[in-house]
């Protein structure tokens, strides 16, 4: 009996990235790019809010909100908020005629859609300035990066689809219970939490935690916790918040050894070479192909 093949087709494609940043700035902020056939830029607003200004309108957008608009129309972006916002950037070249339902759109970012956009920013900076990474890192980087924005792309456009009909009561409720586990771990990131210690915190069975964890984020409970841990990590590296053993001690783990073999699995990449990278990063920031 012959086997069913299945052909792999290919619904959002990206042919070039362009752009990716994160922009930290108070005030206004201009912004150029090139007029360029099938360039796009998706706008992700992390924290602060702030305001797009579209050639001829305005729009806001507030923490956890993002937007996907042609690169010729958008122009500058200003800060509404007291204090320093974060946006995340990325701009694109794509002829895939899908976008055009996203153009325009407005979206909320869940916790998977950050791990993704996170994954993109990091990836992309590495795309970047791949001269000074050894040649396991360097490989198949654009490829790596080309599939990190593909499937942020189609985890967006299948929660457009998803969205356009109700939720029933027991998919809101998964999703609330999902969001504040999240929002605990996050808080929690410095301790040494077990998962029955997750469980009983939040009032949520075991099993029916981790089923929610592997639909909205792939992977289980503590895999989750692990990746916030180095995510958190990495922003005290970029900080210059003190050695690797104090972030390690900081962060809750047992020894500086664990830490880093954690570190590497998760990010490929061990502490000093992420730390090596940062600062070649501050030496030379430029972060766009059309500079």
């Amino acid at each position: 009996m012959e086997r069913r093949r299945i052909i792999l087709h290919e619904e959002i494609v990206v042919e070039q990235l362009v752009e990716v940043n994160v922009l930290s700035l108070e005030g206004k902020r201009k912004l150029s790019f090139r007029s360029k056939e099938g360039l796009w830029v998706m706008a992700m607003v992390r924290t602060g809010t702030v305001r797009l200004n579209l050639r001829g309108r305005e729009e806001s957008l507030c923490p956890g909100e993002g937007m996907i608009c042609r690169g010729a129309t958008l122009s500058s972006v200003t800060w509404e908020s007291d204090g320093k916002g974060e946006l995340l950037l990325v701009a694109f070249v794509s002829f895939s005629p899908l976008l055009a339902r996203l153009e325009d759109a407005f979206f909320l970012l869940g916790a998977e859609d950050w791990r993704l956009a996170d994954e993109l920013l990091e990836e992309g900076r590495l795309l970047f300035h791949s001269q000074a990474l050894p040649d396991s890192r360097r490989f198949a980087g654009p490829q790596v990066v080309r599939l990190a924005l593909e499937r942020l792309l189609i985890a967006l456009e299948r929660q457009r689809q998803k969205d356009q009909r109700s939720p029933s009561p027991k998919e809101q409720a998964a999703r609330e219970t999902y969001e504040r586990v999240v929002q605990y771990l996050d808080r929690n990131v410095c301790r040494k939490l077990t998962l029955e210690e997750v469980c009983r915190e939040n009032q949520v069975g075991r099993s029916h935690l981790q089923k929610m964890f592997r639909e909205y984020s792939g992977g289980g409970v503590m895999e989750y916790f692990g990746v916030t841990k180095i995510k958190a990590a990495k922003r005290a590296i970029q900080e210059g918040q003190g050695t690797f053993t104090q972030i390690a001690q900081k962060l809750g783990y047992t020894s500086i050894h664990y830490f880093s073999r954690h570190f590497k699995k998760v990010s490929g990449m061990s502490p000093s070479e992420y730390a090596a990278m940062v600062r070649l990063q501050k030496a030379f920031p430029a972060v766009s192909q059309e500079d």
